[in-house]
């Protein structure tokens, strides 16, 4: 079986596909592309990491709070594995094609922002570009209705 039709199977199963908004120590805006996928299996997850790379961690919730919980273990992936990656999935997607395109448009213009000077025209152009990506994929990730 083909590994990249595997992965999006598994991304539109477990994965989560996201733009997240923060503010570094200066106050300024900063943009955190990410391509995460979650499980309880330890052995899944090492295969991921094996074939796919990206950063892992392990949570466990508090299990005298939650007795019955299993330990989760995710995979990120960062803005060069996302470049790396999303393209080869993208034609097997079903559920999160849409995310995956925006995510890449948001890569592709965060790459092209940090190299502009912050004051001119083209850097507020390309922050409003990126702002309206990820107000789409907030829409896109809403949970319910």
């Amino acid at each position: 079986m083909n590994r990249w039709v595997y992965l999006a199977g598994i991304i539109d199963g477990e994965g989560s596909v996201a733009l997240y908004r923060k503010r570094n120590q200066k106050g300024y805006l900063i943009w955190e592309p990410k391509l995460e996928i979650s499980n309880t299996s330890k052995k899944f997850h090492i295969w991921v990491k094996d074939n796919f790379g990206g950063g892992t961690s392990k949570h466990r919730f508090n299990p005298e709070k939650y007795p019955r919980t299993k330990t989760s273990y995710t995979n990120a992936f960062s803005s060069n594995k996302i470049r790396e990656i999303a393209p080869k999935v993208l034609p097997f997607l079903i559920i999160k094609k849409r995310q995956t395109e925006l995510l890449l448009e948001a890569v592709a213009l965060i790459g092209r922002k940090r190299k502009t000077a912050k004051k001119s025209m083209e850097y507020r152009r390309l922050s409003k570009a990126i702002e309206i990506i990820y107000l789409r994929l907030r829409k896109l990730n809403k949970r319910g209705k």
